[in-house]
């Protein structure tokens, strides 16, 4: 039978995820020994963090490709050419051949 001091199950479930600060972690686990509704409502709670599980299935970036790909998604990129990424002149051409003209 539940008591007033008993937890909720939110504070069980911070306590199963090791969030409480250690005085209350110790007073917690201590009731947990001796209040079977308490013990059992906490074999029901899900401890797994989804973010935490998210980060430890999730694969690596896989770097090749990975910026092209976000670029593809973001709408009205600037520089859709992907030598632009790394610097890579495509017009063949010397920038200060066109302006010698304009500087004389």
């Amino acid at each position: 039978m539940k008591s007033p001091d008993c937890p909720d199950l939110n504070t069980l479930e911070v306590l199963l995820l090791g969030k409480l600060p250690a005085a209350e972690r110790e007073k917690l686990g201590e009731h947990l020994l001796h209040c079977d509704a308490c013990a059992a409502a906490a074999e029901t709670i899900n401890t797994t963090d989804s973010l935490v599980e998210a980060l430890r299935t999730s694969r690596p970036l896989e770097r090749a490709g990975f910026r092209r790909r976000l670029r593809a998604d973001i709408p009205g990129d600037p520089s859709p050419n992907p030598s632009a990424d790394i610097g890579i002149r495509t017009g063949g051409r010397r920038p200060g051949r066109h302006i010698a003209g304009v500087l004389r």
